[in-house]
């Protein structure tokens, strides 16, 4: 809220002037830096869908695995989505209120699967992403650095075919060197399985 502070000047009457009331009125919140809360307390009660799990087991999401070729990789979601009450029951994992699941503005509701366009399917972001890693670190693929000439052609959404190699490769990123006029293009090759 917008408060005012408010400087009130009083002119006293003399024999030849009448009293006057003056206001100068400041805006606070214009000349405020910071607002500091201390003691902020916001608690949140659940019956849990009427569903009594008091095991901590933590949501652990594997791909299928390729036992010719390992590719180990780690990582905790920063911003997950919302289970179910079904879910959380038959996965044995607490239904929590968590501060880092995205919301769907519509229902205020948790965000509990979005839709690939790119797969066609309707599933869970963190298994999305899992199958995704899946399919592009089952197997070992050349990566390849490779300086061209800069003709201005060299774009980062080109399939590039290495004629010694015969395979296909796209652009992971893209350096440039104004002065000799070179593009130092990092490559992978492609997956060309379905």
């Amino acid at each position: 809220m917008n408060t005012y502070w408010d400087e009130w000047t009083r002119r006293h009457k003399t024999w030849f002037r009448s009293e006057k009331y003056s206001s100068k009125s400041i805006p606070l919140l214009a000349h405020t830096s910071n607002i500091v809360v201390k003691g902020l307390e916001v608690k949140v009660y659940s019956d849990n869908g009427h569903i009594d799990n008091d095991e901590d087991n933590d949501l652990v999401y594997l791909s299928d695995t390729n036992e010719r070729f390992y590719n180990k990789k780690e990582i905790d979601f920063k911003i997950t989505s919302a289970l179910t009450t079904a879910e959380a029951a038959a996965l044995g994992v607490t239904n929590t209120i968590n501060m880092n699941t995205p919301q769907n503005v519509e229902s205020s509701d948790g965000v509990v699967t979005i839709y690939d366009a790119n797969a066609l399917t309707v599933a869970k972001p963190e298994q999305l992403y899992v199958d995704s890693y899946y399919r592009e670190s089952h197997k070992p693929r050349l990566l390849l650095e490779q300086t061209i000439s800069d003709t201005g052609i060299v774009s980062m959404f080109n399939h590039y075919t290495h004629p010694a190699l015969g395979k296909s490769f796209f652009v992971l990123g893209i350096t440039r060197n104004l002065m000799d006029g070179a593009a130092i293009m990092t490559l992978r090759e492609l997956d060309n399985e379905p």
